[in-house]
Order: C-alpha cells, then sequence, then structure tokens
C-alpha cells in the first residue's frame, strides 16, 4: 500500500479469523459505567477514618462477628461498623473528595455502621420503606392454610436477642438504636429511620424505648413524611407515657392534623 506520495505503508497483518475491536466491549463499557456511578453515589473508603478517639473504641468489618481494636487514623470502609464502649469516645472525619470534611462525633455505649453515615433523598427513603414492609410482611407457608408466617433477617453479630427475648442493657441492638440518635443528630434522617425501624422490628423488646421512637417520627418530619410519622406518633397515643411524653405526643399529632395538606383525619 502507498500514499499520494508514492511513499510505501505497512499495513499491520491481520489474525485470520479475529476482527480488530474498536473501544471497550458493550458488557465492559456497561461496567465501567457502573462504577463510576457507585463511586459518585458512595464515599470513597479513604475518605472516612477515625480523626480522634478516647477509651474502648473498636471496628467490625463486613459480616465478621469479631470486634477489633482501632486507632486514630485507620479507614473505615461502608461494610464495617464502629462500637463504642462505656466511657469512650470517638470522631469520625468524611472527605468527601472536593475538599470538603465532615466530622461526626461517637459518645458512648453506641454503634454506628458507616454506611450509615450518608444522606437519602424522600424519593429514596419512600422506596426502601415500602420495599421493607414487603419484605417484612407475614408469608403463607408453601402449602396454603395455616398459620401466618413471619421471617427476620439478621446480620451476624447481632442474634444475642430475638422476638422472643426482652432486650437487655447493652445489648448489639441496644447499642445500635444508640446509634440511631447519632445518625438523626448529623442530619442522616433517612439513615435513622431506616435503622430505628430495623431494630425495633428485630427486637420487639425495645419498643419501650418510646424516645427513640420520638425521635424515629421526628425524623421522618424532617423528610417531609407527615403522615408516616402521624402513624409513629398515632401508636405511641395508645400506650402507657410520662405526662410529658403524652403532652409531647398529642400535641405532635395535633400540629400534623392542622398542618396545611395533612392527609392525617382532622378531629
Amino acid at each position: 500500500m502507498k500514499t499520494s506520495a508514492g511513499i510505501p505503508v505497512r499495513t499491520p497483518a491481520r489474525i485470520p479469523g479475529k476482527m480488530p475491536r474498536a473501544g471497550f466491549p458493550g458488557k465492559l463499557r456497561a461496567a465501567a459505567i457502573a462504577a463510576v456511578l457507585l463511586l459518585a453515589v458512595h464515599p470513597s473508603p479513604a475518605g472516612i477514618r477515625i480523626g480522634s478517639m478516647q477509651g474502648d473504641v473498636t471496628v467490625r468489618h463486613g459480616a465478621a462477628e469479631e470486634w477489633v481494636a482501632v486507632a486514630v487514623g485507620d479507614v473505615l470502609r461502608p461494610e464495617d461498623s464502629v462500637r463504642m464502649g462505656e466511657g469512650s469516645s470517638a470522631t469520625i472525619t468524611i472527605d468527601d473528595g472536593a475538599g470538603e470534611r465532615r466530622k461526626v462525633g461517637l459518645p458512648p455505649n453506641v454503634i454506628v455502621d458507616i454506611a450509615d453515615l450518608r444522606e437519602m433523598t424522600r424519593s429514596d427513603l419512600l422506596m426502601k420503606l415500602a420495599m421493607e414492609d414487603v419484605r417484612s410482611a407475614p408469608k403463607k407457608p408453601s402449602g396454603g392454610g395455616g398459620e401466618m408466617q413471619k421471617t427476620t433477617t439478621t446480620r451476624a453479630g447481632d442474634r444475642d436477642a430475638g422476638p422472643a427475648k426482652q432486650a437487655s442493657a447493652g445489648s448489639l441492638n441496644e447499642l445500635r438504636l444508640n446509634g440511631a440518635r447519632v445518625l438523626h443528630d448529623n442530619g442522616f434522617y433517612g439513615p435513622c429511620v431506616l435503622r430505628s425501624r430495623e431494630i425495633l422490628r428485630i427486637e420487639p423488646g425495645l419498643n419501650g424505648r418510646v424516645d427513640s421512637r420520638l425521635l424515629m417520627a421526628d425524623a421522618l418530619e424532617k423528610m417531609d413524611l407527615g403522615t408516616e410519622a402521624y402513624g409513629v406518633y398515632r401508636s405511641l397515643a395508645a400506650e402507657k407515657l410520662s405526662a410529658d411524653e403524652q403532652k409531647l405526643v398529642e400535641g405532635k399529632l395535633l400540629e400534623l392534623r392542622e398542618s396545611p395538606g395533612s392527609p392525617a383525619p382532622k378531629k
């Protein structure tokens, strides 16, 4: 082969039976796009670290049941959980990669899942609540008829108490429920709702924690989900509360009923 100027040009030999590829195949290209989107949604693992700590602070990696000690500067990944012992304190720093750094303080006697340290939109929360309702709905036995059965999935290491047991002080699920307050106080309202609902479903003995249910209702209000918050307050109103709790719940019910556009029933 020659150019227009008569200069010979060598053409690369082609392997018989094979066609030259142009760019990434479709599947690889789709996988690359998905990876980029995943990194855009979730913070980079290197962006979440232990900023400071004092006392007994441990971490559990993924589904492992062992809690191991951590040190200042250790990287935390989305699948990790941090547990705070009695009298301990710590700070988690979150770097979004754009120069913004956020600090989350951890008090004693809490467990916080790193995956919960994220913002969530109202529509995302509604979708996840609907999915959770479907998963936790009672199912009939495959043979038809009989008693309705309910299945519960728990994470490894959180099986120290089940539906038939009362919550014990300092149980893992109670510490995780305490961690929901950390989420609420740092503006992670969607994860706060989801985590609270999950723990109260797994361990019904913790439903006596009125403070946690009030916190969940407030987080729902913060997410502009008044109907869902009204349902939580209404369930609390039917239970035995202290005078202050009763006054707070009645006030919230009245406020939600009278709010413009509220679907809550008027009295």
